[in-house]
């Protein structure tokens, strides 16, 4: 898998499942659904970042990390945007209340990342400790 397949999967599985838990909470009357945006996050981010590390056999380490945490931000924001813009003029919210938002979160969805990346390390390096030589 390469860095923008890994972009691909991670942006499309993203806005979908957020689309979906945005579409299902309204349906259901549940006035502030933001709760469920870490959580969706960190098991996508968990599922994307093992299964790059699993279909090219090794361990994510070095500017291939920093690579993947970037791609993953930047799927992040686009989704936020292609979810959040509608949304908001839908609502009739000013959208620069989108981008302080974005502000705020994209440095913390950054650190997640990271802790992301580590913990597949770790996990993988218990599943299959034939990686480490690789």
């Amino acid at each position: 898998m390469s860095i923008l397949g890994f972009f691909t999967r991670f942006t499309i599985v993203y806005t979908l499942v957020m689309a979906a838990v945005g579409i299902t909470m309204g349906l259901l009357g549940v006035e502030n659904a933001n709760s469920l945006n870490t959580p969706i996050l960190l098991a996508i981010s968990f599922w994307c970042f093992y299964s790059y590390s699993t279909k090219n056999s090794r361990i994510i380490e070095g500017g291939e990390k920093w690579k993947l945490v970037f791609s993953a931000l930047a799927g992040d924001v686009l989704a936020s945007v292609l979810l959040g813009v509608p949304t908001m003029i839908a609502n009739e919210v000013p959208i620069k209340f989108l981008f302080v938002g974005m502000a705020v979160v994209i440095p913390l969805h950054a650190l997640l990342f990271v802790a992301v990346n580590y913990g597949v390390k770790k996990h993988l390096l218990k599943k299959r400790p034939e990686l480490v030589q690789s």
